[in-house]
């Protein structure tokens, strides 16, 4: 078990607020120091913390991997090589750390210097287990995290047969962590038979692209409360979670359009996240692939995604902002042991409401001697807020914006659908 004499994490813990331009959708804003790139090192062995978080070689990081990207240049957003490896440099620039892939390329250590969540034994299509494959990648520097089915459905894929893949790996390769992308929605069998229990990196999809901006905070709320009695009962896992920034272009997606979220949902999805302390974020990249059964449909999609170039552009400069966000200045509060801690007396207050959420959803943790807040508007309209804090003065991270606390409170209006990050002394 870590102790805080012993803790250490892949960046010093020194946390700067700086202050920037006001970051208008799809802009470059500045965001606090740099990502920690130069801070991803080769890995030895992972493994899972006693608080929820992953360590590479005995340090806590915190991990941000882009997903359905590579291998996909031509097929749909991307359309060449040369653009494909132009998007990887602006991840990378952004403070991205991590590539799913299924193999990792040989290139991928020694020209990126990224980390990558490889696929063990493709389980659903039927591949058959390859102990020599298994062996071999797990010697490669890059290596961070096993996979098995890519989509593990809570209620209808096997168990046994996943729980048996993931011995037979840990035989071969004790020395890294395995765990599955998940998909929840219709749930899972018991308190005793779920991903939560069975995996170490357990990481569920939020698709706010699909899911109605009213219920996006619920349906990350609800997995997280999920997981976290799980945890209470025992189970030790990376509480890790993805999100489907834009859905892939398939017919069955809203009729082959899919919504493009706002840069506030964007940055409220990653932001609820990390309040609610998850450690690992995965961005699965959706307009990468286009799902279609003819030609016809063919055409139609890729019209679709032309038409709709300029959103998703704008879409990913939101997500590459919001990274720079969690891998700058917030890198160090997230992979710092301590949760953050719900500020119950913030108005209005945070409840259910039928089946929605309202008021706000604020928390609170001390790092380094700054308390960082993060407050969440989970509703569709503006709301006035007010959170109370110790400490004499506030700055709005992404903005750089000094607040004036009124009665030891942060008193804002938070727009709809926002969440945002304040640093107090």
């Amino acid at each position: 078990m870590m102790t805080p004499e012993s803790f250490r994490t892949v960046v010093l813990s020194v946390v700067a607020i700086v202050a920037t331009a006001s970051c208008g959708a799809g802009g470059n804003a500045l965001l606090g120091p740099a990502p920690i790139q130069a801070r991803v090192v080769p890995v030895q062995h992972t493994r899972v913390a006693d608080f929820g978080g992953l360590l590479v070689n005995g340090q806590s990081v915190v991990v941000a991997s882009l997903n359905k990207f590579t291998g996909w240049a031509g097929l749909g957003w991307i359309r060449t090589t040369s653009e494909y490896e132009q998007r990887l440099r602006e991840a990378k620039g952004a403070g991205f750390n991590t590539l799913w892939v299924r193999e990792p390329p040989p290139n991928l250590w020694s020209t990126w210097s990224l980390w990558a969540t490889a696929n063990a034994h493709a389980l659903r299509m039927g591949e058959v287990f390859d102990p020599a494959r298994v062996a071999r990648i797990a010697r490669d520097p890059a290596m961070l995290v096993w996979f098995i089915q890519s989509e593990f459905h809570g209620m209808t894929s096997s168990y046994s047969d996943w729980t048996s893949i993931k011995n037979r790996i840990k035989e071969i390769d004790p020395n890294h962590v395995v765990g599955d992308l998940i998909m929840f929605l219709a749930g899972y069998p018991s308190e005793e038979m779920n991903p939560y229990v069975m995996m170490e990196f357990p990481m569920p999809e939020f698709t706010i692209s699909e899911f109605a901006p009213s219920s996006q905070v619920r349906r990350i709320v609800d997995e997280s409360q999920y997981a976290d009695r799980i945890r209470a009962r025992g189970a030790r896992f990376v509480k890790a979670g993805s999100v489907t920034v834009v859905s892939e272009f398939a017919m069955y997606i809203n009729g082959g359009i899919p919504i493009i979220p706002s840069r506030e949902e964007i940055f409220r999805a990653f932001l609820l996240l990390a309040a609610l302390n998850y450690r690992a974020f995965d961005v699965l990249w959706g307009p990468n692939q286009v799902i279609h059964r003819n030609e016809e449909e063919r055409r139609q999609l890729f019209q679709n995604l032309q038409q709709l170039r300029p959103q998703i552009d704008r879409a990913w400069a939101d997500t590459l902002d919001v990274i720079r966000l969690l891998t700058g200045p917030l890198y160090s509060v997230i992979a710092d042991p301590a949760n953050f801690v719900q500020i119950g007396e913030a108005t209005p207050r945070f409840r259910l409401q039928v089946d929605h959420y309202v008021g706000v959803y604020a928390v609170r943790k001390v790092v380094g001697g700054t308390t960082f807040v993060i407050a969440v508007n989970p509703e569709d309209s503006s709301i006035s807020v007010s959170i109370p804090v110790s400490g004499s003065t506030a700055t709005e991270l992404v903005t750089g914006r000094s607040l004036s606390l009124t009665g030891g409170r942060i008193a804002v209006t938070l727009p709809a659908r926002a969440a945002r990050v304040y640093a107090v002394k």
